[in-house]
């Protein structure tokens, strides 16, 4: 199970990343990262860039995640 501490952490560690001059590349991707004993639990990747260099972060799809890539104009694919 994913606890929301560990949702912020990592959405923090994409905020850091942002403000460190990288860039969130479309299209964001959703999943269904694995199983629990409740059912799925959904991922949403990203692509971080800056320069030459590429980053995958996966985060669990949480509303604050949802909220904070609609900030920046991002949307969801579903795969």
């Amino acid at each position: 199970m994913v606890h929301l501490d560990d949702a912020t952490k990592r959405l923090e560690l994409v905020r850091y990343h942002m403000q460190q001059g990288w860039q969130i590349d479309a299209p964001v991707l959703g999943r269904h990262a694995y199983l629990d004993q409740r059912g799925s639990i959904r991922a949403v990747e990203v692509v971080l860039s800056r320069s030459e260099m590429r980053q995958v972060v996966a985060l669990p799809d949480t509303a604050s995640v949802r909220e904070f890539l609609h900030f920046y104009g991002l949307n969801v694919i579903d795969v």
